[in-house]
């Protein structure tokens, strides 16, 4: 009863009536989780933005959106970075943000360049270049070809690109090609920025002994035309290292730190003049991303213990303007700055004015955290996510689902201890009323076992010996009642392994548990079989067998078996009480793969999902047809009359959705036990060694009551009874006897019958896993 997703989305809740178009419905989103975000760039159109993931274990995504809106998640354009790949941020010119994606080769690197249409997140590709520097200007690229890509080895210099003019009409560039820049023999290009109609270029001048790659000299400050015409030099300074460049509307900016450490954030008109310079004292200082505003006030980000300000620097002032937590990246548009922060009660992008005020002018939603994995028990949805701390650690969710459409209150579990593997984005988990199972956090074949959120012991899983090695089995954990099924290895929940299924039934993966009973599909040449092994009698019998390559489906819940016969397209439903056979239509294409069809089961109902379509059918009809839900699922559960189901959304690189919906036809349910834990004796002598006796239950449904009747073999008669209403979890985990009779006085030593009655809140009595109706045991009372 299971669910696992690689990515999640948000619960949909469709309760109360049959699914149809006047079905009643409402979402649950899912967690967010407050993470950082940078400014990538801004014009006066629009803006982008880079979120750091969910998780640790997801990738940075970026966010692009015109001023005034909610900027818009483009999760498809890939942030993270491959075998000799790497994503390289760009900025923002005009509508669009230009972006590329840089490969690293054993002696040089080149970049694929993209743009992405900041409003609609559409992509064009313009073609591949040399080098891992660029910048979009105008209708040109200008890149920065590798330098070891060039000949003769080691010049620099700046290229012209143009922009693909129809879709797949990429060209590529390399050193040589369309040469816009190329600096004197005496000298080397040092920085350089560009806007729509120039470039602005800094190069160093070589010294008497420097070496090709590190000048010295003097620096020199030129804007070039992209249409041409020769360059305006507008200033020569001392040599320096040149960090960063601007180029504004009528003001270049330029930051540089000298060999004695000195950093200087200097100015000059584009027209040409004197430079002003400023000495900037504070380390932390960004000097590496200035940005100009158009009345020519350069601006740069300053961490303080606080926060971080922004820093202005107009001619001889400076003027430092708080910003709000978490502030990161800084561009300027017209009169204005603007950084971002995913912080704070109000996360976006913020454009401060001359007056120094920070105004939020585009929003940026938290990214909602994935549910990695979930299931659906005794009348409780439970889900894990990172939802906590710093996305390192599992969390765990329960939330009663209850008639009439409510959903209870969330309920956060105890979560295991220790950080989550970056690599894996959730744990497996599987719950059966109150007892539960976990995957480990730290090792990925232990799991954790828990009864009423408490955890109990842990248990190993075993892999799997074959002839062609050791194997790890893929398949999701189980959990029934006092039992646990885990990679093929039947466990009791005080940790016992009561025994495996044979190498290949393990490898396979179809299995399913009730109580100690395992169905499993299982393959023996080239022949595909189903058997149902009862764990504590270690006895297994074959139920079908097909000429089959694969192991069928299989599901078991109390006393109905089903499995699909090898291509899927019959499903049969099987008493195993009375023997009774039921054969089943499934629609299911006879060419879908069997890894992609899932069985699954539930009093009165059974689900499947082949290759994204869902069907349930009523088994407690039998002229009953399947019903085909709506949607692409990728996984289901059912319980009583609902069932839940992960299902894509429209965007495939958003979250899957988890919806739990009534099924479209009645399920009459009661509860039945699937397991108990108990003593054979107890000695109440008050030595503190077994002085009660204190069984424990475990059922499939939440119960109004229980009761234990104890009765005398000798006798006859009723000496106790002990009545419990602590069992809305479906567990009994209080009906304790202490050895004394209803009257007080101390039982006599012998033989006791021992009898459990329960009903559920709708007054349905329990059963047997097999409807039988008398559930009771033998308990010896001695001294």
């Amino acid at each position: 009863m299971t669910g696992t997703t690689g990515v999640t989305g948000a619960l949909v809740l469709l309760l109360g009536t049959a699914i149809g178009p006047a079905h009643a419905d409402s979402t649950l989103p899912l967690h967010t989780q407050v993470r950082d975000v940078r400014l990538l760039g801004a014009s006066s159109t629009g803006v982008a933005v880079l979120q750091d993931g969910a998780s640790t274990a997801d990738p940075d995504v970026v966010h692009t959106g015109l001023w005034g809106l909610d900027l818009t998640a483009r999760p498809q354009m890939p942030t993270t970075e491959g075998f000799r790949q790497q994503y390289l941020t760009g900025d923002v010119s005009g509508d669009v943000l230009a972006w590329g994606m840089a490969f690293h080769g054993s002696n040089s690197s080149s970049s694929t360049l993209y743009r992405t249409d900041l409003a609609t997140g559409s992509t064009t590709l313009d073609g591949r270049t040399s080098g891992v520097s660029f910048r979009l200007a105008g209708n040109s690229w200008l890149t920065r070809p590798d330098p070891f890509a060039t000949l003769p080895f080691g010049s620099e210099g700046l290229q012209l690109l143009p922009l693909a003019t129809a879709p797949g009409d990429a060209v590529a560039g390399w050193p040589g090609e369309s040469e816009f820049f190329t600096p004197p023999a005496t000298a080397a290009l040092a920085g350089w920025d560009s806007d729509a109609t120039s470039a602005a270029v800094v190069t160093r001048a070589y010294g008497k002994d420097d070496n090709p790659f590190s000048p010295t000299g003097n620096l020199q400050v030129q804007v070039q035309p992209l249409a041409g015409g020769l360059p305006q030099p507008l200033a020569t300074t001392d040599g320096a290292d040149v960090t960063d460049l601007a180029l504004g509307t009528g003001t270049i900016a330029w930051s540089t730190q000298d060999s004695s450490g000195v950093r200087r954030v200097s100015t000059a008109a584009r027209t040409g003049g004197t430079p002003v310079s400023h000495v900037e004292a504070d380390p932390k200082a960004d000097l590496d991303h200035l940005a100009v505003r158009d009345d020519g006030t350069v601006g740069y980000l300053v961490p303080t213990g606080t926060g971080t300000v922004l820093r202005t620097v107009s001619g001889s002032a400076v003027r430092d303007v708080s910003l709000p937590t978490g502030s990161a990246g800084l561009d300027a548009v017209g009169g204005d700055f603007v950084t971002a922060t995913g912080r704070g009660d109000s996360p976006g992008v913020y454009r401060i004015g001359a007056d120094g005020t920070p105004v939020l002018a585009a929003r940026v939603q938290a990214p909602e955290n994935p549910v990695g994995s979930w299931d659906l028990d005794a009348g409780k949805l439970y889900y894990a996510d990172r939802a906590k701390g710093s996305g390192r650690t599992l969390a765990l969710w329960a939330r009663s689902i209850g008639t009439g459409a409510e959903l209870g209150d969330e309920i956060s579990m105890a979560s295991p201890a220790g950080g989550v593997p970056q690599e894996r984005n959730a744990l497996p988990i599987a719950f059966s009323g109150a007892r539960g199972i976990v995957g480990s956090p730290k090792y990925n074949l232990q799991w954790d076992l828990l009864d009423r959120d408490r955890h109990t012991v842990s248990i190993e899983e075993t892999p799997v010996k074959t002839r062609r090695g050791t194997v790890v089995v893929a398949a999701e954990p189980q959990v029934s009642g006092a039992y646990a099924l885990l990679g093929g290895q039947i466990h009791r929940t005080d940790g016992e392994l009561l025994g495996s299924l044979p190498a290949a039934a393990r490898v396979a993966g179809r299995q399913s548990l009730f109580g100690p009973k395992v169905l499993y599909g299982t393959t023996a040449g080239r022949r595909g079989q189903v058997w149902l092994l009862d764990a504590e009698k270690r006895k297994a019998v074959m139920l079908f067998e097909q000429t089959c390559d694969h192991a069928p489906p299989v599901a078991l819940w109390g006393r109905t078996a089903t499995w699909l016969n090898c291509g899927a397209t019959r499903l049969a439903v099987r008493d195993l009480v009375t023997g009774a056979i039921r054969s089943v239509a499934t629609g299911i294409v006879p060419t879908t793969e069997p890894a992609d069809i899932e069985l699954s089961i539930g009093e009165g109902s059974l689900a499947w999902v082949a290759a994204g379509d869902a069907a349930v059918l009523d088994l407690s009809a039998g002229d009953s047809t399947p019903v085909h839900l709506p949607g692409t699922t990728r996984s289901l559960a059912l319980d009583r009359g609902l069932v839940a189901r992960s299902l894509e959304r429209e965007n495939p690189y958003e979250p899957m959705d988890l919806m739990v919906s009534d099924l479209p036809f009645e399920v009459t349910s009661h509860p039945r036990l699937t397991g108990s834990v108990r003593l054979l004796g107890f000695s109440p002598d008050g030595d503190g060694v077994r002085d009660t006796w204190a069984p424990a239950f475990d059922t499939t449904e939440p119960l109004a009551w229980a009761t234990l009747t104890i009765t005398s073999e000798r006798t006859g008669r009723t000496v106790q009874k002990i009545t419990t209403k602590d069992t809305a979890d479906g567990a009994v985990r209080d009906l304790i006897w202490d050895g004394f009779t209803s009257s007080g006085l101390g039982a006599a030593r012998g033989y006791y019958r021992w009898t459990l009655t329960a009903a559920s809140p709708s007054g349905a009595a329990l059963t047997t896993a097999t409807d039988g109706a008398t559930i009771s045991g033998r308990i010896e009372l001695s001294s």
